[in-house]
Protein backbone atom coordinates (compact mmCIF):
# COMPACT_ATOMS: atom_id res chain seq x y z
CA UNK A 1 0.00 0.00 0.00
CA UNK A 2 1.45 3.36 -1.01
CA UNK A 3 1.70 6.09 1.59
CA UNK A 4 1.02 9.75 0.88
CA UNK A 5 4.44 11.23 0.14
CA UNK A 6 6.40 13.40 -2.24
CA UNK A 7 9.81 12.02 -3.08
CA UNK A 8 12.50 14.20 -4.63
CA UNK A 9 14.73 12.55 -7.22
CA UNK A 10 16.38 15.84 -8.24
CA UNK A 11 15.85 19.12 -6.42
CA UNK A 12 17.60 22.50 -6.68
CA UNK A 13 16.50 25.84 -5.31
CA UNK A 14 17.32 27.63 -8.57
CA UNK A 15 15.01 25.59 -10.81
CA UNK A 16 11.75 27.14 -12.03
CA UNK A 17 10.30 23.96 -13.55
CA UNK A 18 9.63 20.46 -12.25
CA UNK A 19 8.49 17.05 -13.48
CA UNK A 20 6.11 15.18 -11.15
CA UNK A 21 5.37 11.45 -11.57
CA UNK A 22 1.90 10.32 -10.40
CA UNK A 23 1.42 6.55 -10.03
CA UNK A 24 -1.79 4.57 -10.51
CA UNK A 25 -4.07 2.10 -8.75
CA UNK A 26 -2.12 -0.22 -6.46
CA UNK A 27 1.05 1.68 -7.29
CA UNK A 28 3.87 3.25 -5.35
CA UNK A 29 5.89 6.46 -5.58
CA UNK A 30 9.08 4.47 -6.16
CA UNK A 31 8.30 0.91 -7.28
CA UNK A 32 5.81 1.87 -10.00
CA UNK A 33 8.42 3.74 -12.03
CA UNK A 34 11.48 1.51 -11.71
CA UNK A 35 14.46 3.48 -13.05
CA UNK A 36 12.30 5.86 -15.15
CA UNK A 37 13.04 8.96 -12.99
CA UNK A 38 16.74 8.05 -12.92
CA UNK A 39 16.91 7.90 -16.72
CA UNK A 40 15.06 11.20 -17.05
CA UNK A 41 17.41 12.82 -14.53
CA UNK A 42 20.35 11.78 -16.74
CA UNK A 43 19.03 13.65 -19.77
CA UNK A 44 21.10 16.76 -20.48
CA UNK A 45 18.11 18.24 -22.30
CA UNK A 46 16.19 18.25 -19.00
CA UNK A 47 18.93 19.61 -16.76
CA UNK A 48 16.81 22.58 -15.73
CA UNK A 49 13.89 20.46 -14.51
CA UNK A 50 13.64 19.16 -10.95
CA UNK A 51 12.14 15.72 -10.50
CA UNK A 52 9.60 14.34 -8.00
CA UNK A 53 7.33 11.34 -7.53
CA UNK A 54 3.98 11.74 -5.75
CA UNK A 55 2.59 8.89 -3.67
CA UNK A 56 -0.92 8.42 -2.31
CA UNK A 57 -2.99 5.72 -0.61
CA UNK A 58 -4.14 2.93 -2.90
CA UNK A 59 -4.09 -0.82 -2.47
CA UNK A 60 -5.76 -4.04 -3.54
CA UNK A 61 -7.46 -4.44 -0.15
CA UNK A 62 -11.25 -3.93 -0.24
CA UNK A 63 -12.71 -0.71 1.18
CA UNK A 64 -15.02 -2.04 3.89
CA UNK A 65 -15.13 0.48 6.67
CA UNK A 66 -14.46 -1.01 10.09
CA UNK A 67 -12.53 -3.95 8.58
CA UNK A 68 -9.90 -2.33 6.38
CA UNK A 69 -8.70 1.27 6.20
CA UNK A 70 -10.53 2.75 3.23
CA UNK A 71 -8.45 4.26 0.41
CA UNK A 72 -9.70 7.67 -0.70
CA UNK A 73 -11.91 7.93 -3.80
CA UNK A 74 -10.46 9.73 -6.81
CA UNK A 75 -12.25 12.97 -5.87
CA UNK A 76 -10.18 13.15 -2.69
CA UNK A 77 -6.97 12.31 -4.56
CA UNK A 78 -7.67 15.20 -6.94
CA UNK A 79 -7.78 17.61 -4.02
CA UNK A 80 -4.64 16.00 -2.61
CA UNK A 81 -2.75 16.56 -5.88
CA UNK A 82 -3.79 20.19 -6.03
CA UNK A 83 -2.85 20.68 -2.36
CA UNK A 84 0.62 19.22 -2.92
CA UNK A 85 1.13 21.47 -5.94
CA UNK A 86 0.34 24.56 -3.85
CA UNK A 87 2.54 23.64 -0.88
CA UNK A 88 6.35 23.52 -0.52
CA UNK A 89 8.34 22.44 -2.36
CA UNK A 90 6.14 22.36 -5.49
CA UNK A 91 4.65 25.81 -4.90
CA UNK A 92 7.90 27.52 -5.91
CA UNK A 93 7.88 26.17 -9.49
CA UNK A 94 6.45 28.35 -12.22
CA UNK A 95 5.70 25.42 -14.53
CA UNK A 96 5.12 21.72 -13.84
CA UNK A 97 5.06 18.67 -16.10
CA UNK A 98 2.81 15.82 -14.93
CA UNK A 99 3.62 12.23 -15.90
CA UNK A 100 0.80 9.94 -14.81
CA UNK A 101 0.24 6.20 -14.97
CA UNK A 102 -3.09 4.36 -15.10
CA UNK A 103 -5.56 5.75 -12.52
CA UNK A 104 -3.08 8.56 -11.80
CA UNK A 105 -3.98 9.94 -15.21
CA UNK A 106 -7.63 10.19 -14.17
CA UNK A 107 -6.60 12.07 -11.04
CA UNK A 108 -4.55 14.47 -13.16
CA UNK A 109 -7.32 15.04 -15.72
CA UNK A 110 -9.89 15.73 -13.04
CA UNK A 111 -7.57 18.20 -11.28
CA UNK A 112 -7.05 20.02 -14.57
CA UNK A 113 -10.78 20.56 -15.09
CA UNK A 114 -11.52 21.30 -11.42
CA UNK A 115 -8.82 23.85 -10.62
CA UNK A 116 -8.21 26.05 -13.65
CA UNK A 117 -6.73 29.05 -11.83
CA UNK A 118 -4.34 27.81 -9.14
CA UNK A 119 -3.40 24.44 -10.67
CA UNK A 120 -3.95 24.16 -14.41
CA UNK A 121 -2.40 27.58 -15.06
CA UNK A 122 0.97 26.20 -13.86
CA UNK A 123 0.92 22.97 -15.88
CA UNK A 124 3.05 22.98 -19.03
CA UNK A 125 2.99 19.32 -20.18
CA UNK A 126 0.86 16.28 -19.38
CA UNK A 127 1.70 12.69 -20.32
CA UNK A 128 -0.89 9.99 -19.61
CA UNK A 129 0.60 6.48 -19.71
CA UNK A 130 -1.88 3.61 -19.87
CA UNK A 131 -4.67 5.77 -18.44
CA UNK A 132 -8.26 4.41 -18.73
CA UNK A 133 -9.64 7.75 -19.90
CA UNK A 134 -12.79 6.07 -21.23
CA UNK A 135 -13.04 3.69 -18.27
CA UNK A 136 -12.56 -0.05 -17.84
CA UNK A 137 -15.07 -2.89 -18.32
CA UNK A 138 -13.11 -5.08 -15.89
CA UNK A 139 -13.45 -2.44 -13.15
CA UNK A 140 -17.14 -3.41 -12.83
CA UNK A 141 -18.55 -6.15 -10.66
CA UNK A 142 -17.25 -7.29 -7.29
CA UNK A 143 -14.06 -5.17 -7.56
CA UNK A 144 -16.15 -2.07 -8.10
CA UNK A 145 -18.29 -2.90 -5.10
CA UNK A 146 -15.29 -3.41 -2.82
CA UNK A 147 -13.03 -0.59 -4.07
CA UNK A 148 -14.16 3.04 -4.29
CA UNK A 149 -11.28 3.79 -6.71
CA UNK A 150 -12.39 0.90 -8.95
CA UNK A 151 -15.91 2.29 -9.02
CA UNK A 152 -14.54 5.56 -10.36
CA UNK A 153 -12.63 3.78 -13.14
CA UNK A 154 -15.52 1.67 -14.41
CA UNK A 155 -16.63 2.23 -17.98
CA UNK A 156 -19.79 4.32 -17.99
CA UNK A 157 -19.37 5.32 -14.34
CA UNK A 158 -20.62 8.69 -13.20
CA UNK A 159 -17.00 9.74 -12.67
CA UNK A 160 -15.85 8.83 -16.20
CA UNK A 161 -18.94 10.30 -17.86
CA UNK A 162 -18.63 13.56 -15.97
CA UNK A 163 -14.88 13.79 -16.60
CA UNK A 164 -15.18 13.33 -20.34
CA UNK A 165 -17.96 15.92 -20.63
CA UNK A 166 -16.14 18.50 -18.55
CA UNK A 167 -12.84 17.80 -20.32
CA UNK A 168 -14.42 18.45 -23.70
CA UNK A 169 -16.10 21.60 -22.39
CA UNK A 170 -12.82 22.90 -20.91
CA UNK A 171 -10.24 21.76 -23.45
CA UNK A 172 -12.17 20.72 -26.53
CA UNK A 173 -10.96 23.67 -28.64
CA UNK A 174 -7.62 24.50 -27.08
CA UNK A 175 -5.54 23.65 -24.03
CA UNK A 176 -3.12 25.81 -22.05
CA UNK A 177 -0.80 22.79 -21.75
CA UNK A 178 0.63 20.19 -24.13
CA UNK A 179 -0.76 16.68 -23.80
CA UNK A 180 0.12 13.17 -24.94
CA UNK A 181 -1.83 9.97 -24.31
CA UNK A 182 0.42 6.89 -24.46
CA UNK A 183 -0.66 3.26 -24.80
CA UNK A 184 1.36 0.07 -24.48
CA UNK A 185 1.25 -2.17 -27.53
CA UNK A 186 0.67 -5.19 -25.26
CA UNK A 187 -1.42 -3.54 -22.55
CA UNK A 188 -4.28 -5.95 -21.83
CA UNK A 189 -5.41 -4.13 -18.69
CA UNK A 190 -6.05 -0.72 -20.30
CA UNK A 191 -6.69 -1.26 -24.02
CA UNK A 192 -5.89 1.52 -26.51
CA UNK A 193 -9.63 2.03 -27.04
CA UNK A 194 -9.77 3.41 -23.49
CA UNK A 195 -6.38 5.13 -23.23
CA UNK A 196 -6.27 6.81 -26.65
CA UNK A 197 -9.73 7.29 -28.17
CA UNK A 198 -10.71 10.14 -25.86
CA UNK A 199 -8.09 12.34 -27.56
CA UNK A 200 -7.17 13.58 -31.02
CA UNK A 201 -4.96 11.29 -33.11
CA UNK A 202 -2.08 13.75 -33.07
CA UNK A 203 -2.03 13.59 -29.25
CA UNK A 204 -1.68 9.78 -29.15
CA UNK A 205 1.43 7.59 -29.03
CA UNK A 206 2.14 3.87 -28.65
CA UNK A 207 5.22 2.38 -26.97
CA UNK A 208 6.33 -1.26 -26.49
CA UNK A 209 5.22 -3.10 -23.38
CA UNK A 210 2.32 -4.15 -21.20
CA UNK A 211 0.57 -2.00 -18.58
CA UNK A 212 3.47 -2.14 -16.14
CA UNK A 213 6.42 -2.33 -18.55
CA UNK A 214 5.63 1.02 -20.21
CA UNK A 215 6.56 2.81 -16.96
CA UNK A 216 9.57 0.61 -16.16
CA UNK A 217 12.01 1.31 -19.00
CA UNK A 218 15.04 -0.95 -19.17
CA UNK A 219 17.50 1.78 -20.12
CA UNK A 220 17.82 5.45 -21.07
CA UNK A 221 17.25 4.57 -24.73
CA UNK A 222 13.84 2.98 -24.11
CA UNK A 223 11.05 4.53 -26.16
CA UNK A 224 9.11 5.68 -23.08
CA UNK A 225 12.12 7.74 -21.96
CA UNK A 226 12.67 9.15 -25.44
CA UNK A 227 9.00 10.02 -25.85
CA UNK A 228 8.83 11.93 -22.56
CA UNK A 229 12.09 13.77 -23.25
CA UNK A 230 11.04 14.76 -26.76
CA UNK A 231 7.59 15.82 -25.56
CA UNK A 232 9.05 18.23 -23.01
CA UNK A 233 11.88 19.55 -25.17
CA UNK A 234 9.73 20.03 -28.27
CA UNK A 235 11.34 22.62 -30.55
CA UNK A 236 13.56 23.99 -27.79
CA UNK A 237 17.27 23.36 -27.61
CA UNK A 238 18.63 20.28 -25.87
CA UNK A 239 21.30 22.59 -24.41
CA UNK A 240 22.11 26.26 -24.49
CA UNK A 241 19.93 29.32 -23.92
CA UNK A 242 16.93 28.11 -25.90
CA UNK A 243 15.94 25.30 -23.55
CA UNK A 244 12.68 23.60 -22.63
CA UNK A 245 12.51 24.99 -19.10
CA UNK A 246 12.77 28.60 -20.31
CA UNK A 247 10.20 27.94 -23.03
CA UNK A 248 7.79 26.44 -20.49
CA UNK A 249 8.11 29.42 -18.15
CA UNK A 250 7.67 31.91 -20.98
CA UNK A 251 4.63 30.07 -22.33
CA UNK A 252 3.04 30.35 -18.89
CA UNK A 253 3.73 34.09 -18.90
CA UNK A 254 2.10 34.36 -22.34
CA UNK A 255 -1.01 32.52 -21.16
CA UNK A 256 -1.36 34.84 -18.18
CA UNK A 257 -1.04 37.84 -20.50
CA UNK A 258 -3.80 36.43 -22.71
CA UNK A 259 -6.07 35.84 -19.74
CA UNK A 260 -5.48 39.42 -18.59
CA UNK A 261 -5.64 41.29 -21.90
CA UNK A 262 -7.90 39.39 -24.31
CA UNK A 263 -11.17 40.22 -22.50
CA UNK A 264 -10.43 43.95 -22.97
CA UNK A 265 -8.67 43.74 -26.36
CA UNK A 266 -10.79 46.51 -27.89
CA UNK A 267 -9.70 48.92 -25.13
CA UNK A 268 -5.94 48.37 -25.23
CA UNK A 269 -3.32 50.97 -26.05
CA UNK A 270 -0.72 50.15 -28.71
CA UNK A 271 1.86 48.75 -26.29
CA UNK A 272 -0.55 46.32 -24.66
CA UNK A 273 -2.09 45.40 -28.00
CA UNK A 274 1.34 44.32 -29.23
CA UNK A 275 1.88 42.37 -25.98
CA UNK A 276 -1.41 40.53 -26.47
CA UNK A 277 -0.75 39.76 -30.14
CA UNK A 278 2.70 38.34 -29.41
CA UNK A 279 1.31 36.23 -26.57
CA UNK A 280 -1.45 34.85 -28.79
CA UNK A 281 0.95 34.09 -31.61
CA UNK A 282 3.46 32.44 -29.28
CA UNK A 283 0.82 30.06 -27.91
CA UNK A 284 -0.33 28.95 -31.36
CA UNK A 285 -3.26 31.35 -31.74
CA UNK A 286 -1.98 33.03 -34.90
CA UNK A 287 -5.37 33.81 -36.44
CA UNK A 288 -6.56 35.42 -33.20
CA UNK A 289 -3.38 37.52 -33.06
CA UNK A 290 -4.01 38.83 -36.58
CA UNK A 291 -7.64 39.53 -35.76
CA UNK A 292 -6.94 41.67 -32.68
CA UNK A 293 -4.32 43.67 -34.58
CA UNK A 294 -6.53 44.25 -37.60
CA UNK A 295 -9.59 45.29 -35.62
CA UNK A 296 -7.88 48.43 -34.28
CA UNK A 297 -6.73 51.21 -36.58
CA UNK A 298 -3.27 52.36 -35.50
CA UNK A 299 -0.44 54.36 -37.03
CA UNK A 300 2.12 52.95 -34.59
CA UNK A 301 5.06 51.37 -36.40
CA UNK A 302 5.19 48.82 -33.57
CA UNK A 303 1.63 47.70 -34.28
CA UNK A 304 2.19 47.70 -38.05
CA UNK A 305 5.39 45.69 -37.65
CA UNK A 306 3.73 43.19 -35.31
CA UNK A 307 0.86 42.66 -37.75
CA UNK A 308 3.33 42.30 -40.60
CA UNK A 309 5.22 39.70 -38.59
CA UNK A 310 2.13 37.59 -38.01
CA UNK A 311 1.22 37.77 -41.71
CA UNK A 312 4.80 36.89 -42.65
CA UNK A 313 4.73 33.80 -40.45
CA UNK A 314 1.41 32.68 -41.88
CA UNK A 315 2.77 33.12 -45.39
CA UNK A 316 5.81 30.99 -44.53
CA UNK A 317 3.56 28.25 -43.10
CA UNK A 318 0.65 28.38 -45.55
CA UNK A 319 1.99 30.14 -48.64
CA UNK A 320 -0.78 32.76 -48.96
CA UNK A 321 0.53 35.29 -51.48
CA UNK A 322 -1.82 38.01 -50.19
CA UNK A 323 -0.24 37.67 -46.74
CA UNK A 324 3.24 38.08 -48.20
CA UNK A 325 2.31 41.19 -50.17
CA UNK A 326 0.54 42.81 -47.21
CA UNK A 327 3.42 41.99 -44.86
CA UNK A 328 5.95 43.50 -47.27
CA UNK A 329 3.82 46.62 -47.73
CA UNK A 330 3.45 47.11 -43.97
CA UNK A 331 7.16 46.61 -43.36
CA UNK A 332 8.07 49.04 -46.16
CA UNK A 333 5.72 51.70 -44.76
CA UNK A 334 7.13 51.30 -41.23
CA UNK A 335 10.72 51.33 -42.54
CA UNK A 336 10.25 54.56 -44.48
CA UNK A 337 8.53 56.27 -41.57
CA UNK A 338 11.23 55.15 -39.12
CA UNK A 339 13.99 56.52 -41.37
CA UNK A 340 12.16 59.83 -41.79
CA UNK A 341 12.10 60.47 -38.04
CA UNK A 342 15.64 59.20 -37.50
CA UNK A 343 14.64 56.24 -35.32
CA UNK A 344 17.52 53.93 -36.19
CA UNK A 345 16.40 51.05 -33.94
CA UNK A 346 12.94 50.96 -35.53
CA UNK A 347 14.53 51.38 -38.95
CA UNK A 348 16.77 48.32 -38.67
CA UNK A 349 13.93 46.25 -37.13
CA UNK A 350 11.52 46.96 -40.01
CA UNK A 351 14.24 47.18 -42.65
CA UNK A 352 15.61 43.70 -42.04
CA UNK A 353 12.14 42.33 -42.61
CA UNK A 354 11.81 44.32 -45.85
CA UNK A 355 15.10 42.72 -46.91
CA UNK A 356 13.84 39.27 -45.92
CA UNK A 357 10.56 39.62 -47.80
CA UNK A 358 12.39 40.93 -50.87
CA UNK A 359 14.78 38.00 -50.70
CA UNK A 360 12.37 35.21 -49.82
CA UNK A 361 9.22 36.37 -51.60
CA UNK A 362 10.60 38.22 -54.62
CA UNK A 363 13.84 36.28 -55.00
CA UNK A 364 13.21 35.44 -58.66
CA UNK A 365 13.48 39.11 -59.57
CA UNK A 366 17.15 40.05 -60.15
CA UNK A 367 16.48 43.70 -59.39
CA UNK A 368 14.88 42.80 -56.08
CA UNK A 369 17.99 40.82 -55.14
CA UNK A 370 20.05 43.94 -55.68
CA UNK A 371 17.51 45.90 -53.66
CA UNK A 372 18.00 43.42 -50.80
CA UNK A 373 21.75 44.07 -50.79
CA UNK A 374 21.17 47.82 -50.87
CA UNK A 375 18.84 47.63 -47.86
CA UNK A 376 21.29 45.33 -46.04
CA UNK A 377 24.03 47.95 -46.45
CA UNK A 378 21.70 50.64 -45.10
CA UNK A 379 20.84 48.44 -42.12
CA UNK A 380 24.48 48.11 -41.09
CA UNK A 381 24.59 51.92 -40.93
CA UNK A 382 21.41 52.07 -38.82
CA UNK A 383 22.81 49.42 -36.48
CA UNK A 384 26.09 51.35 -36.13
CA UNK A 385 24.08 54.34 -34.88
CA UNK A 386 22.00 52.27 -32.42
CA UNK A 387 22.56 50.69 -29.04
CA UNK A 388 24.07 47.23 -29.46
CA UNK A 389 21.19 44.96 -28.39
CA UNK A 390 20.61 41.34 -29.36
CA UNK A 391 18.13 42.50 -32.02
CA UNK A 392 20.78 44.82 -33.39
CA UNK A 393 23.37 42.03 -33.47
CA UNK A 394 20.89 39.64 -35.12
CA UNK A 395 20.07 42.27 -37.75
CA UNK A 396 23.80 42.64 -38.52
CA UNK A 397 24.01 38.85 -38.81
CA UNK A 398 21.17 38.55 -41.31
CA UNK A 399 22.38 41.59 -43.28
CA UNK A 400 25.83 40.01 -43.61
CA UNK A 401 24.24 36.85 -45.01
CA UNK A 402 22.61 38.93 -47.76
CA UNK A 403 25.93 40.66 -48.45
CA UNK A 404 27.76 37.35 -48.76
CA UNK A 405 29.86 37.45 -45.57
CA UNK A 406 28.56 34.32 -43.87
CA UNK A 407 31.35 34.15 -41.29
CA UNK A 408 30.63 37.68 -40.08
CA UNK A 409 26.93 36.87 -40.01
CA UNK A 410 27.41 33.79 -37.84
CA UNK A 411 29.66 35.72 -35.47
CA UNK A 412 26.98 38.40 -35.07
CA UNK A 413 24.37 35.75 -34.25
CA UNK A 414 26.75 34.22 -31.70
CA UNK A 415 26.95 37.66 -30.09
CA UNK A 416 23.14 38.02 -30.12
CA UNK A 417 22.57 34.64 -28.46
CA UNK A 418 25.15 35.51 -25.81
CA UNK A 419 23.03 38.49 -24.75
CA UNK A 420 20.33 36.10 -23.40
CA UNK A 421 17.22 36.85 -25.50
CA UNK A 422 13.93 35.24 -24.47
CA UNK A 423 12.91 31.90 -26.02
CA UNK A 424 10.38 33.66 -28.30
CA UNK A 425 13.07 36.05 -29.50
CA UNK A 426 15.57 33.24 -30.02
CA UNK A 427 12.98 31.30 -31.99
CA UNK A 428 12.21 34.30 -34.17
CA UNK A 429 15.88 34.98 -34.88
CA UNK A 430 16.69 31.36 -35.63
CA UNK A 431 13.74 30.57 -37.88
CA UNK A 432 14.37 33.56 -40.15
CA UNK A 433 18.15 33.16 -40.28
CA UNK A 434 17.82 29.43 -40.96
CA UNK A 435 15.40 30.06 -43.83
CA UNK A 436 17.76 32.63 -45.36
CA UNK A 437 20.64 30.13 -45.26
CA UNK A 438 18.36 27.45 -46.72
CA UNK A 439 17.52 29.75 -49.65
CA UNK A 440 21.24 30.48 -50.01
CA UNK A 441 21.81 26.69 -50.06
CA UNK A 442 24.53 27.01 -47.42
CA UNK A 443 24.24 23.76 -45.44
CA UNK A 444 27.49 24.15 -43.44
CA UNK A 445 26.36 27.58 -42.23
CA UNK A 446 22.94 26.16 -41.31
CA UNK A 447 24.63 23.49 -39.21
CA UNK A 448 26.78 26.08 -37.44
CA UNK A 449 23.75 28.31 -36.87
CA UNK A 450 21.88 25.44 -35.24
CA UNK A 451 24.83 24.82 -32.93
CA UNK A 452 24.89 28.50 -31.94
CA UNK A 453 21.19 28.52 -31.04
CA UNK A 454 20.55 24.98 -29.88
CA UNK A 455 23.84 23.53 -28.72
CA UNK A 456 24.86 19.95 -29.29
CA UNK A 457 24.23 18.07 -26.03
CA UNK A 458 21.42 15.50 -26.04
Amino acid sequence: MAKPELLAFKERRSAETAIVFVHGFGGNATKTWGRFPEFIAQKKALDNWDLYSLGYSTSLAPDIRGCWAADPPIDSLVTYLRTQANEPPLDRYKRITLVAHSMGGLVVQRALVDYRQDFTSRISHVMLLGTPSLGLKKARGLGAILKFQSQNMAQGSAFITDLRQRWDDSFGKERPFKLWAVAGDRDQFVPPSSSLEAFATEDCLVVPGNHLEIVKPENADSLSVKVLTSAIVGDAAPAGPWNAARVAVETGDFQRAIDRLLPVADQLDDRHLVELALALDSTGKQAEAIRVLQQKASNSTDVLGTLAGRLKRRWILEGREADARQALSLYQDAYVRSKEVGNHAQAYYHGINVAFMNFAFLEADREEKQATKKIATELLEHCAKSKRTYWCAATVGEAQFYLGDTAAGLEAYREAVGMNPTPRELGSMYSQASLVLELLEDQPAQTELKTIFKGTAA
